[in-house]
């Protein structure tokens, strides 16, 4: 399955939304990092990012090297929420083992109701 991702910071840079589709793997990583820093860097210029948005419902499978992005992400803005939208049994799971499941918040929808 072909991989995609899209972005978007809303206009204040309170809120970055990364929409992925397919698999990140060892080389899909690089893109999703490369769109984590993107949307870090867009926010600065607008503010402070509060909410990191992952829209998951077309993702399929995430290595490790997908969650080594995660880490980075988590350590390179500590203060934002990191929410998985939608995201499929087996990504909760390698969460859940890996112990990253404490660092994000899985949800069925954002914004939160």
């Amino acid at each position: 399955m072909a991989f995609s991702i899209t972005s978007e910071v809303n206009k204040d840079g309170s809120i970055a939304t990364i929409t992925m589709v397919g698999e990140v793997d060892s080389l899909t990583a690089r893109s999703f990092k490369h769109e984590i820093e993107s949307v870090f860097q867009e926010s600065e210029k607008l503010g402070d990012l509060k909410d990191l948005v992952l829209e998951l419902d077309g993702l399929e499978f995430i290595s490790s090297a997908g969650l080594r992005v995660l880490i980075f992400s988590k350590q390179s803005k500590p203060d934002a929420n990191i929410y998985f939208v939608k995201a499929k049994e087996d990504i909760l799971d390698s969460l859940q083992k890996t112990g990253l499941m404490h660092s994000v918040t899985a949800v069925d929808e954002y914004p939160l109701p």
